[in-house]
Protein backbone atom coordinates (compact mmCIF):
# COMPACT_ATOMS: atom_id res chain seq x y z
CA UNK A 1 0.00 0.00 0.00
CA UNK A 2 0.79 3.62 -0.24
CA UNK A 3 1.99 6.02 3.04
CA UNK A 4 -0.22 8.73 3.44
CA UNK A 5 1.21 11.67 2.51
CA UNK A 6 4.49 10.57 1.49
CA UNK A 7 6.32 9.68 -1.64
CA UNK A 8 6.63 5.59 -0.24
CA UNK A 9 4.85 2.13 -0.82
CA UNK A 10 5.18 -0.88 0.10
CA UNK A 11 4.97 -4.98 0.50
CA UNK A 12 4.99 -7.17 3.01
CA UNK A 13 6.21 -10.77 2.90
CA UNK A 14 4.15 -12.60 5.86
CA UNK A 15 4.92 -15.69 7.46
CA UNK A 16 3.05 -18.11 9.36
CA UNK A 17 3.65 -16.73 12.80
CA UNK A 18 2.07 -13.40 11.76
CA UNK A 19 5.96 -11.74 11.24
CA UNK A 20 6.77 -10.17 8.12
CA UNK A 21 9.49 -8.35 6.01
CA UNK A 22 8.45 -4.46 4.63
CA UNK A 23 9.65 -3.45 1.49
CA UNK A 24 9.59 -0.08 1.12
CA UNK A 25 10.22 1.57 -2.19
CA UNK A 26 9.93 5.44 -3.09
CA UNK A 27 8.23 6.88 -5.92
CA UNK A 28 10.33 10.03 -5.92
CA UNK A 29 12.90 11.31 -3.75
CA UNK A 30 11.92 11.96 -0.11
CA UNK A 31 14.78 13.52 1.41
CA UNK A 32 12.39 14.74 4.48
CA UNK A 33 11.83 10.97 5.12
CA UNK A 34 14.57 9.61 7.73
CA UNK A 35 14.61 6.12 5.80
CA UNK A 36 15.09 7.60 2.76
CA UNK A 37 18.18 9.60 3.96
CA UNK A 38 19.41 6.33 5.34
CA UNK A 39 19.28 4.74 1.98
CA UNK A 40 20.42 7.40 -0.05
CA UNK A 41 23.86 7.70 2.51
CA UNK A 42 24.10 4.37 3.61
CA UNK A 43 23.60 1.91 0.59
CA UNK A 44 20.30 -0.63 -0.11
CA UNK A 45 20.36 -2.53 2.88
CA UNK A 46 18.04 -3.35 6.29
CA UNK A 47 17.35 -0.20 7.07
CA UNK A 48 14.99 -0.72 10.35
CA UNK A 49 13.56 -3.14 12.18
CA UNK A 50 10.44 -3.45 14.78
CA UNK A 51 8.71 -5.20 17.94
CA UNK A 52 4.93 -5.58 18.38
CA UNK A 53 4.50 -5.15 22.40
CA UNK A 54 1.21 -5.22 23.66
CA UNK A 55 1.48 -1.47 24.74
CA UNK A 56 3.25 0.80 22.92
CA UNK A 57 2.51 3.58 25.63
CA UNK A 58 3.48 0.54 28.32
CA UNK A 59 6.33 -0.60 26.65
CA UNK A 60 8.08 3.21 26.33
CA UNK A 61 7.05 3.91 29.79
CA UNK A 62 9.23 0.96 31.01
CA UNK A 63 11.70 1.57 28.65
CA UNK A 64 11.99 5.09 30.03
CA UNK A 65 12.26 3.96 33.07
CA UNK A 66 15.26 1.88 32.78
CA UNK A 67 17.14 4.68 31.50
CA UNK A 68 16.30 4.88 27.87
CA UNK A 69 15.70 8.64 27.72
CA UNK A 70 16.51 9.00 23.89
CA UNK A 71 13.08 7.33 22.54
CA UNK A 72 10.05 9.84 20.95
CA UNK A 73 6.66 8.24 21.52
CA UNK A 74 3.94 7.04 20.81
CA UNK A 75 3.82 8.72 17.42
CA UNK A 76 0.82 7.61 15.05
CA UNK A 77 0.97 5.69 12.21
CA UNK A 78 -0.77 4.29 9.70
CA UNK A 79 -1.78 3.46 6.05
CA UNK A 80 -4.87 2.17 3.48
CA UNK A 81 -4.69 -1.03 2.31
CA UNK A 82 -5.22 -2.12 -1.36
CA UNK A 83 -8.82 -3.32 -0.35
CA UNK A 84 -9.58 0.18 1.51
CA UNK A 85 -8.79 -1.00 4.69
CA UNK A 86 -7.21 1.76 7.08
CA UNK A 87 -4.83 0.22 9.34
CA UNK A 88 -3.24 2.22 12.60
CA UNK A 89 -0.33 1.88 15.27
CA UNK A 90 1.80 3.41 17.51
CA UNK A 91 5.69 3.41 17.09
CA UNK A 92 8.23 4.71 19.04
CA UNK A 93 11.17 6.60 17.80
CA UNK A 94 15.17 7.06 18.44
Amino acid sequence: GRHPGRTSHNALVVFADGAYLEIIAWTSPAPEERWYRTLRDHGEGLVDFALLPQSTSQALAEARGRGLDTLVGPVDGGRVRPDGAQLLWQTARH
